[in-house]
């Protein structure tokens, strides 16, 4: 009885064995990034034209101006931006950028630049710079080198955090102040100030 028991048992496994075969699976495919536009005002530039200095401030009066990204495809996007006078006039502060001339001129002042009506295809959103607070404001500054995303307000009914889109907008003010000692410009002077901001962007 035992002996049969075994020779049903051997048999079953030899016919599982038969019945056994291999297949493969491939995951093929491209993922394509997607391909975002920059619209900058005025190809960037911020004129302020002439200025006269108001009396008793060194501050001058903001300028905003409007952007749009827009991608062909949903996207997450962020800001670094970075300061290209910066070794002309020495360190600012961590939230300035440098209003410095040429090489070997003497350092104007700086300015700040800050994020308003942030919004991720029509929907507001929050800037959120790495480092620093979830923005109270109704401005949240860019500050050089660090990296600002865009973030769901937590009382929105929808998911809290990064988010993506594929038309990003934002006002960007800059906030000039000048430095110099008092009665130190003689003549007309231009500013100079110059920063880069990096948009990347991923899926």
């Amino acid at each position: 009885m035992l002996k049969q028991m075994t020779g049903a048992t051997m048999l079953l496994s030899a016919s599982c064995l038969a019945g056994m075969s291999s297949g493969e699976v491939k995951v093929v495919g491209e993922i394509l990034l997607p391909r975002c536009e920059v619209i900058a005002p005025n190809n960037g530039v911020y004129d302020f034209g002439k200025i006269k200095l108001p009396e008793n401030s060194n501050s001058l009066p903001a300028l905003t101006q409007s952007w749009r990204v827009k991608c062909d495809s949903a996207a997450y996007m962020d800001i670094i931006p970075e300061d290209n006078r910066s070794q002309s006039t020495g360190n600012q502060g961590a939230g300035y950028f440098s209003l410095g001339g040429g090489r070997g001129s003497q350092s104007m002042g700086n300015y700040r630049l800050g994020i308003s009506n942030a919004r991720i295809d029509r929907t507001a959103v929050v800037p959120q710079t790495a480092g620093q607070p979830m923005a109270r404001a109704s401005i949240m500054s860019l500050l050089p080198g660090k990296r600002t995303r865009w973030e769901m307000p937590a009382n929105v009914m929808m998911r809290a955090g990064p988010q993506a889109g594929r038309v990003f907008s934002l006002d960007i003010t800059v906030y000039p102040q000048l430095t110099l000692p008092e009665n130190a410009a003689t003549e007309a002077m231009s500013l100079d100030g110059s920063a880069t901001l990096d948009f990347t962007f991923g899926i």
